[in-house]
């Protein structure tokens, strides 16, 4: 029987959280208003408090989840791309964003939370430096790092949010061409 409560749960999460992704599309998250959620939804302002304070507390849960997956499925990606595994590999990893093209579209649009993105951010920095074991007292390693975590997440960010048509595919072999030629060589390449 509690299997039965905890599915039903999980079910009327995620037709909030669809609701607010639906909202968060539209407008800002201070515009956005728990009754419209609730009606939008199809529950109660009363359903919407069992599980969250406010709208504040709906995204950061989401965000939490999504922190999760990240560092599960995300960063092994990550890892391949710095191993040089083949590109089929780092495709099936790649699946992972596909999946959640919605949610992190979201998340990391005007709309979202700053501090989430910085996040995102923060984790891809330390999982890099961590592989690589870099030393924390170097700064150009430190400026570097920088570079690729800001660069990473803005590419993933531009091409969720943006008006980029490339397929998954695509895109994996041109994040490709930039990590291994270099974005100056590629922004020349791409000017002719």
């Amino acid at each position: 029987m509690p299997q039965k409560t905890s599915d039903k749960t999980q079910v009327t999460k995620n037709h909030l959280q669809e609701a607010f992704l639906d909202l968060c599309e539209q407008k800002p998250i201070a515009q956005i208003h728990i009754k419209e959620l609730t009606d939008l939804a199809g529950y109660n302002r009363g359903t919407f408090y069992l599980y969250y304070q406010d709208i504040y507390d709906l995204r950061e849960q989401i965000e939490e989840e999504y922190i999760v997956l990240f560092e599960s499925k995300a960063l092994p990606l990550i890892k391949c791309v710095i191993e040089g595994k083949s590109l089929e590999s780092v495709a099936e990893r790649m699946q992972f964003l596909v999946q959640n093209r919605r949610l992190l579209g979201v998340l990391l649009s005007s709309n979202g939370d700053a501090t989430f993105t910085q996040r995102l951010i923060n984790l891809t920095k330390d999982f890099i430096a961590k592989t690589l074991s870099l030393p924390a007292d170097n700064d150009k390693c430190h400026y570097t790092l920088e570079y690729i975590s800001y660069a990473h997440i803005g590419f993933m960010r531009e091409w969720l949010v943006g008006n980029i048509k490339l397929s998954p595919e695509e895109l994996l072999a041109f994040f490709l061409e930039i990590l291994h030629k270099g974005p100056m060589t590629v922004l020349i390449e791409n000017n002719k």
